[in-house]
């Protein structure tokens, strides 16, 4: 093969191969594109110097890396499009943690406190009395009128006094160990009654079975529990001055110690 009138030469091996593989696959459309592809390049070199040869396939092929490198500029441009942007939804998914999620809890637990408030307020003319006798499946006139004698009998109410207090309802409550002395819930008519009757109820000596305390909301009364708990374990000097003190605002109930003396007792049964 001379420089000048350089021939295209189709290779016959390779384009065999090809061929036969497209055979084998069925891929009769793609063998007829290898062939227009065949001749385009035929068209391309032939009759040309094989520097021009050369020289087309160095500016043919620069021409096709040009376009690989754009690609690669724009993907690499995509990639960092795509990295400022996890960037930025990693930003937001810190601020959702740090500020919006605790914002929404505070939300929430003001939320919870105000609703036990409400709860709280709607039970104050409510009263829970524990350990007064009765009967199998009684009715609440007949739970009401265990509830006076125990006003009259236990508590040392008056007995004009004690038939005086005005009652919206009373009931036994369902549960308890005994069916006879199930748990009564009852609503006054005054808060001034049922202060009185809680006050006498805190006096009532030791082993009486009787017990009078506000109706609570479950989570508050599960408070009231545990802070009873804590009172026994108190030592002899501190528990005797310590009481359960109501208050307005949450949480509803606390230990209240209220002298000097028996500060320094807690303090020393601390130590």
């Amino acid at each position: 093969m001379s420089r000048r009138g350089f021939q295209f030469n189709e290779p016959k091996k390779m384009e065999i191969d090809h061929e036969e593989a497209n055979i084998k696959k069925g891929g009769s459309q793609s063998s007829n594109i290898q062939e227009n592809e065949l001749e385009k390049v035929k068209k391309l070199f032939e009759g040309k110097d094989i520097s021009e040869c050369f020289a087309l396939m160095y500016i043919k092929n620069e021409e096709a890396m040009r376009g690989v490198h754009g690609e690669i500029s724009e993907i690499k441009s995509r990639v960092n499009e795509l990295e400022a942007s996890a960037e930025n939804v990693q930003q937001d998914i810190q601020d959702i943690f740090e500020t919006s999620i605790p914002a929404v809890r505070d939300s929430v637990a003001v939320e919870r406190k105000n609703r036990l408030k409400l709860d709280m307020w709607g039970r104050k003319w409510n009263l829970i009395v524990m350990g007064i006798p009765g009967t199998l499946r009684e009715s609440p006139r007949d739970s009401e009128k265990a509830f006076r004698k125990m006003l009259v009998e236990n508590l040392k109410f008056e007995q004009e006094y004690a038939q005086s207090i005005l009652l919206q309802a009373v009931h036994r409550l369902p549960g308890g160990k005994e069916e006879g002395k199930r748990n009564m819930i009852m609503r006054l008519n005054s808060l001034m009654d049922r202060d009185e009757i809680l006050e006498s109820a805190r006096k009532l000596p030791r082993g009486t079975g009787i017990g009078v305390v506000p109706d609570l909301p479950p989570e508050i009364s599960e408070l009231r529990s545990k802070l009873l708990k804590e009172r026994r374990s108190l030592p002899d000097q501190v528990r005797k001055d310590t009481k359960i003190l109501y208050t307005k605002e949450y949480p509803f109930v606390t230990l209240k110690i209220p002298t000097k003396r028996c500060w320094f007792w807690y303090f020393v049964y601390l130590i």
